[in-house]
């Protein structure tokens, strides 16, 4: 058999044979992995620096601004405390002028109806 010999293509079919990808599609997955690997660490980092790191100044400038808003409170408290008691006041003064003026008026018709007796 010296065909057997002389051919080029005995090589292809005597060796088992396997489909991968070259080492040069390899290197380019493990560099697509390697790089969602380091965006996400670096998401990571960033949400955690902002979770951890930034309530801290926020903190600060709520506290201000809660004192700021607790000294306004009590402004307007006593102010609602002083027109309280002004409006009180007033209704008190209210009552009594009526009344005085209730007297008046009674007055008046008491000296009108003696002037109308002494005239006729």
């Amino acid at each position: 058999m010296w065909f057997r010999r002389r051919s080029a293509n005995r090589e292809l079919t005597t060796g088992s044979y396997q489909l991968t990808t070259g080492p040069r599609h390899a290197r380019l997955v493990l560099l697509a992995l390697a790089v969602i690997v380091l965006a996400l660490l670096a998401g990571g980092g960033l949400r955690y620096s902002l979770e951890h790191f930034a309530p801290k100044s926020q903190l600060s400038s709520l506290a201000q601004e809660n004192s700021e808003l607790r000294s306004e409170l009590d402004k307007a408290r006593f102010e609602f405390e002083v027109e309280r008691a002004t409006r009180s006041e007033l209704e008190r003064q209210l009552a009594s002028l009526t009344e005085k003026l209730r007297q008046t008026e009674e007055e008046l018709a008491f000296m009108k109806a003696a002037t109308g007796q002494l005239v006729r």
